[in-house]
């Protein structure tokens, strides 16, 4: 399939208007990708984020950071199911707006915001898929490739293994990988007392640390029990542990390790968390697992990741580690994991792989690389 090439730009001087559209500004890979790449444009980029879906208030109560991005966010109220008249108002919007590229995320926006860029005369459009999976459905990957022949953008694979896998599903589309980036100056080594005392976590004793989601439990319940065999100045730290709560604390109580397990109720964005860590464990797959172990690496924090995860791409192949979810195998890693990391001889850090990979300002340099290069 033949992708419309990306055109000549703005008048120079005069800042290029970007236009970045997502299903929902909520937590996540994709959301917090875009709010990056709104957070480090340049003095020539005026960048704005259209969310299908909800509203700012809401967005902002679940997600306060964006406060301070209010001006350039939209929200266009999506409800549930296929609405053609999203089309009208995404067109009226960007009439408004008046980008010189339109980039989307994910299936719902290259459908409604791909056309509608088409349609509002927008030449630079982008899409950027950031997996798969949803394409293995026979209809959504029928809708895709429909909105690939109507919208005609250029596309970014977020992986190898995306770029691979639409090379399968759509033989006539060429993509480009650019993978997601990090905040690297954001998320780098700090001093691990300092981090744990902001924290309130104990000092004398080797932590590990996971984030907790609700599709987790699996790989939690593991964790839990290779606790119990660990040593007992080995403790675990969980982020954002609310909804799995009173889970935890019963298995806790059951295995006797409930002195040992710290919850974090609510979910720790900043540093901190991964600074106070000795070990970070992924307990499962999917984009916001992947940012959380490429923010441990950026940190100097080992990661080991159950096979479930499905971002081998984004741990480092000299420090990390990926194993099976059984317990046995599980604990063996840990243990291997952390007599690596208390050895006096030196080793590799993961923070400069990711440096290198899946920094932030690399990511952006190739977007705007991008859209500047391709021309008619």
């Amino acid at each position: 399939m033949k992708t419309t090439p990306l055109l000549p730009l703005e008048s120079p001087g005069k800042p290029r208007r970007v236009v970045l559209i997502v299903q929902h500004l909520v937590r996540g890979e994709i959301e917090f990708q875009v709010l990056e790449q709104l957070k480090h444009a340049n003095a020539n980029e005026r960048i704005f984020i259209i969310s299908l879906e909800g509203n700012i208030e809401q967005a902002i109560m679940l997600w306060p950071e964006l406060e301070t991005y209010r001006q350039q966010l939209f929200f266009l109220r999506k409800e549930p199911g296929v609405h053609p008249s999203l089309f009208v108002a995404l067109y009226r919007l960007l009439k408004v707006l008046k980008p010189q590229v339109v980039h989307t995320h994910h299936i719902g926006p290259l459908l409604y915001g791909g056309i509608a860029a088409r349609l509002s005369g927008v030449r630079n459009r982008t899409h950027t898929e950031h997996c798969t999976k949803h394409l293995e459905y026979t209809r959504l990957a029928c809708i895709e490739d429909a909105a690939f022949k109507a919208a005609r953008p250029a596309i970014i694979a977020a992986t190898p293994t995306v770029k691979r896998s639409l090379a399968s599903l759509f033989p006539k589309v060429t993509a480009r990988v650019i993978r997601p980036g990090i905040d690297c100056n954001s998320f780098s080594k700090g001093e691990l007392l300092v981090a744990r005392e902001q924290l309130n976590l104990p000092n004398e004793v080797v932590l590990l640390g996971a984030d907790c989601h609700i599709g987790d439990s699996p790989g939690l319940l593991s964790l839990m029990r290779a606790l119990y065999y660990l040593p007992e100045n080995v403790h675990l730290v969980l982020n954002n542990s609310m909804e799995l709560s009173s889970s935890i604390r019963v298995l806790s109580e059951k295995l006797r390790i409930g002195s040992r397990v710290h919850q974090l109720q609510h979910i720790i964005d900043e540093p901190c968390f991964y600074q106070a860590l000795d070990l970070y464990l992924q307990l499962g797959s999917g984009g916001i697992h992947a940012l959380s172990a490429l923010r441990a690496q950026a940190c100097g924090i080992r990661v080991i990741a159950l096979e479930s995860c499905t971002n081998i791409e984004a741990l480092c192949p000299s420090t990390s580690i990926m194993t099976s979810g059984h317990l046995f195998a599980l604990l063996k890693q840990i243990e291997i994991s952390l007599n690596s990391h208390f050895s006096p001889s030196p080793s590799p850090s993961p923070r400069k792989y990711t440096i290198e990979k899946f920094d932030i300002q690399r990511a952006c340099e190739e977007y705007r690389s991008l859209v500047t290069r391709l021309t008619i």
